[in-house]
């Protein structure tokens, strides 16, 4: 199972000034987090590529909208789960929000339900 957490852009500005502003954070830092929102629509057509690229029938991407971290985390969960042969789970407690867990159509990029 491949996932794909996609994080909008205004998110991952307000994470990148966290991990500057706080002393817990601050190991995360790197290079890259410099010049991270200055190439964001290359990254995002990198994405794209990448996904059409490597997406199959076999071995699909699951996008996670992960603006949330809290709603990432717990969805994530509910949809291994749900794929997983575990006979003593409810399978309906494990049902994600498939707003926020979905399989990956390289129609998403056109209609924006990935972040830009």
């Amino acid at each position: 199972m491949k996932y794909y957490l996609d994080i909008s852009k205004g998110e991952q500005k307000a994470r990148l000034l966290d991990r500057k502003t706080d002393p817990l954070k601050q190991w995360k830092t790197s290079p890259i987090d410099a010049v991270a929102l200055k190439h964001w629509k290359d990254y995002t057509g990198a994405r794209d590529r990448m996904l059409a690229a490597t997406s199959s029938r076999e071995s699909p991407w699951i996008v996670v909208r992960a603006d949330d971290k809290r709603a990432t985390r717990l969805n994530v969960i509910r949809d291994l789960i749900s794929r997983l042969a575990c006979p003593e789970t409810d399978k309906h407690l494990a049902s994600p929000d498939r707003s926020i867990v979905f399989p990956h159509d390289a129609a998403h990029a056109g209609r924006q339900q990935l972040a830009q």
